[in-house]
């Protein structure tokens, strides 16, 4: 996940998998009631990752 005020941009993807890109609005990203220590993590720059492969992903 990228946050628009911290300078940033893919230069390679070496993967057989997609990745996607979502633009979301601030408003509707704070407004969007999701968890608060992934909200301050965003918002703060940290990296966010998922450890467990959801049910599903293989098929994408």
């Amino acid at each position: 996940m990228f946050w628009a005020a911290i300078p940033h941009q893919i230069v390679a993807w070496e993967s057989e998998r997609t990745y996607f890109v979502v633009t979301l609005p601030l408003g509707w990203f704070l407004a969007a009631g999701l968890p608060e220590a992934f909200t301050q993590a965003v918002l703060k720059g940290q990296l966010v990752t998922e450890s467990e492969a959801m049910k599903g992903d293989d098929a994408l």
